[in-house]
């Protein structure tokens, strides 16, 4: 800091060295692993900065994230840095409906598309397996959809998954793939995965459009790189022309949602492509105190897929990080409830205080003691505001009048509130519609069309058409007077304040309040039309949905817990089967992801980390034997203090598991025949080994005398090979 040149700039002056040198390469491909804690929203928001000041258009500028809490942050930083240069920062998702908004209408299509959430594709996907004439029990509407998305986040489209799949299932997965995506343009709608995918269609294979971005477009950050899927990536590339000016910045070690197709080796990909490319790696941690560093690093350290770095802090190394183990879990509840009224008698406040879990099911017991202890809490991440019916309702009616295809939407509201028409009356408006050719916004506004329904239907049809017609007087209206227009007319808002005076509860009413003040907050800061609004509401993240409750101490999964920070964390539950899960262990890659997902929740805790476990949970009513994760092997004992009966097993030193010599291992010596023992499945002999060599990475199988046959991970499988047996 003694350069001159550095003396008195806001843009350099806060960066550490490494900060500083990203920030100073303002062109090319750059790479940059910021871990846990790292300042990585600093970077990126000095590294725009920097490029302003240094001539580069604001309005050339894109940066990428996966929240818009995020987005929001690091918008505001910019401002106070620079002012409002007219830098693009939002989501993926977000940018891509705006991009769709405007170049739809270029290609033939309707900017007032609706965006459908996972319910409502859910609901689109039933209807195409009852037009296929599939049994929904066999051929699951959710299991398709889950398929969809991994092809689409592989930029796999429905003809080539036609061509690639030739099981008699897959085909019909495939098929039901095509026909999905043809609802989806006759209801003019998107889901998530397609605002990406047709975004980058666009740029990628129209000329005409994709040059006007690429010339509006010059510089590209993507922050959070390791939770892209590779049509993010593309879409990126594409956009700066190869990746020219592209800066790609996160954390292998944070990757944990490779169900959404996003992967670790990202960065590898990213580093093959271009060669040329800087990389930096953010290692000054500002977040945690030295001894959970430490903790989180030895674990992280263990996996083999990554980039290495070592995170460090100039802070005190602070309170060991405790490990506890407690008979069962209602003692480890009630341990919890304790240890909460303690922290709260040295001063901190609760809202400082989480607790998380692998699944959601651990919550109960933690929930129950917590009441019992009179201590607030809520739960991150139950149901959502936008997830309560009355709202998915109100926004059903706003997205059908604004979008007149939209068939999710109308079959939602046609009956609702309840006006006697049934659901066969429901599909055959949506069937005459088809069969006239015509959208079924614009079927309904023509009265006739009802000629041929019973005489009550046609009444009720009338009357819902009467209604539409009325409400299209008032679509110049800015976007909360127009919803109290929608309420008033439709009945909405009565009919659940009448309910509420019947059933005494005013939440679902108090509710539609809530969101008509939500749209009053959109006209008084943005103003927009109602499509615009609809699109905001549809591109909240988990995070952005999540309500603050004032004095309370936050619940959430592990996934949740990602992006956020506690003075205290407790871990609870990291248990053999829990953390790592019994579906993540079949494969290395999946006991990888399982591991970077506990070092994710390590690494939240500023000034504590209390990590626990059980010796018996209760599951399905019963108590069933549990036994702590491998992981608790890897925490090593500086730093760390060991409650209960866990702790490191006899000669494991808490460092890099895979630097052991694996010729010593008896596991890697295992063949068919050999007699072994497991301390959860007991005796068993060893049927096959599964994978290339003599590693421990390959895959055993082993058949039990009392569980049956299992495949595990030898490195994993805590196998104990019968000592006084040779073969």
């Amino acid at each position: 800091m003694n350069d001159p040149s550095f003396a008195q700039d806001p843009i350099l002056d806060p960066l550490n060295p490494a900060q500083r040198d990203a920030t100073a390469i303002t062109s090319g491909p750059l790479c940059v692993l910021a871990g846990a804690g790292t300042g990585k929203t600093r970077l990126i928001t000095h590294r725009i900065a920097h490029m302003v000041r240094d001539g580069v258009p604001g309005s050339s500028i894109l940066a990428v994230t996966f929240t818009n809490k995020a987005a929001r942050e690091m918008r505001d930083r910019v401002w106070n840095l620079v002012g409002q240069a007219g830098v693009r920062l939002s989501t993926f998702h977000s940018f891509c409906a705006a991009f769709l908004r405007e170049e739809f209408p270029t290609v033939g299509r309707s900017s007032a598309f609706s965006i459908y959430d996972d319910a409502d594709g859910l609901a689109l996907m039933k209807r195409v397996i009852q037009d296929m004439g599939l049994d929904p029990e066999v051929h699951r509407p959710q299991q398709i959809l889950n398929r969809i998305g991994r092809w689409k986040n592989k930029l796999v489209l429905p003809e080539q998954a036609l061509d690639e799949e030739t099981g008699a299932v897959e085909r019909e997965a495939a098929d039901a793939y095509r026909r999905y995506d043809a609802a989806l343009g006759e209801a003019n709608a998107c889901d998530f995965d397609d605002l990406l995918v047709r975004a980058l269609l666009l740029i990628r294979d129209n000329e005409e459009i994709g040059e006007r971005w690429k010339q509006r477009i010059t510089h590209v950050l993507v922050d959070e790189f390791q939770d892209t899927n590779r049509v993010q990536y593309e879409l990126v590339r594409v956009l700066t022309r190869e990746g020219h000016h592209l800066c790609v910045t996160g954390d292998q070690d944070q990757s944990i949602y490779s169900w959404r197709g996003a992967e670790p080796e990202q960065f590898d990909v990213f580093l093959e492509d271009h060669p040329e490319a800087a990389l930096v790696r953010l290692e000054q941690n500002y977040r945690s105190t030295g001894h959970i560093l430490t903790a989180a690093s030895r674990v992280i350290a263990c996996n083999r897929n990554r980039i290495p770095k070592q995170l460090w802090t100039e802070a005190e190394d602070g309170e060991a990080v405790r490990v506890v183990s407690f008979q069962d879990d209602y003692e480890e509840a009630d341990a919890i409830a304790n240890a909460v009224r303690e922290f709260e008698a040295e001063g901190l406040d609760r809202t400082s205080m989480a607790v998380f879990y692998r699944t959601n099911a651990l919550s109960l017991p933690i929930e129950r003691a917590l009441v019992g202890n009179g201590i607030p809490y809520v739960v991150v991440g139950g149901l959502e505001f936008f997830a309560r019916a009355e709202v998915k309702d109100l926004l059903a009616y706003l997205r059908f009048l604004a979008n007149p295809a939209d068939v999710i939407s109308l079959a939602r509201i046609l009956n609702v509130p309840p006006r006697g028409i049934g659901k066969k009356t429901q599909q055959a408006v949506i069937d005459e519609a088809r069969t006239s050719g015509r959208r079924v916004g614009e079927f309904l506004r023509d009265e006739t069309a009802f000629d041929g329904f019973p005489a009550r239907a046609r009444k009720a049809l009338t009357a819902f058409a009467q209604r539409l017609q009325a409400l299209d007087g008032h679509t110049d209206l800015p976007v909360a007077p127009f919803i109290n227009k929608v309420l008033d007319l439709t009945t909405y808002a009565d009919y659940w304040k009448a309910k509420a005076t019947k059933s005494g509860s005013l939440d679902p009413y108090q509710n539609i309040g809530q969101f008509v003040t939500l749209a009053e907050e959109f006209d008084r800061l943005q103003g927009g039309s109602l499509p615009d609004f609809l699109a905001q509401v549809a591109l909240l993240t988990d995070l952005d949905r999540t309500e603050r409750k004032d004095e309370a101490v936050s619940l959430m999964t592990l996934h949740t817990s990602k992006g956020l920070e506690y003075d205290v964390v407790f871990l609870v539950g990291v248990e053999h089967g829990l953390l790592p899960h019994a579906m993540s262990m079949d494969t290395p890659h999946g006991f990888e992801e399982e591991r970077r997902l506990f070092h994710v929740g390590m690494t939240r805790a500023r000034r504590r980390l209390v990590i626990t476990c059980a010796g018996a949970r209760t599951r399905f009513g019963r108590a069933a034997l549990a036994s702590p994760s491998p992981f608790l092997d890897e925490i090593g004992l500086d730093g760390v203090e060991h409650y209960g009966d866990v702790g490191l097993r006899p000669g494991h030193s808490g460092e890099d598991a895979y630097e052991r010599d694996e010729e010593d291992n008896p596991l890697a010596h295992l063949k068919a025949g050999a007699p072994v023992w497991h301390p959860d499945y007991g005796s068993g002999i060893v049927v096959t080994l599964r994978g290339r060599g003599r590693g421990l990475d390959r895959k055993v199988v082993v058949d039990f005398e009392d569980e049956g046959r299992r495949t595990l991970i030898l490195r994993h499988s805590r196998l104990d090979v019968r000592e006084d047996e040779v073969w």
